[in-house]
């Protein structure tokens, strides 16, 4: 993965911070060429604080999980 990496980026504010990150429709250009959204989640490592666990998604896959928990959601209000 490039150094100017967005999801690079991404794990240094985790570090920094300790605090758990989500961005959405990232941009990663991978080194053959071509490149996909993705949906990338980070967050400290509870024991290990030097670690980050690493959660990442094509955008399109992510974004669908997301509709569904919001439509679970709003069918368990209504019942």
């Amino acid at each position: 993965m490039p150094q100017d990496s967005p999801v690079r980026s991404i794990m240094r504010q985790v570090r920094n911070t300790g605090v758990s990150i989500s961005e959405y429709d990232v941009d990663l250009t991978l080194p053959r060429g071509g490149g996909r959204g993705l949906s990338v989640h980070a967050a400290p490592l509870v024991d290990d604080d030097r670690s980050i666990v690493l959660s990442v998604h094509a955008y399109g896959a992510a974004r669908n999980m997301e509709r569904q928990l919001v439509h679970r959601s709003a069918a368990r209000s209504v019942s």
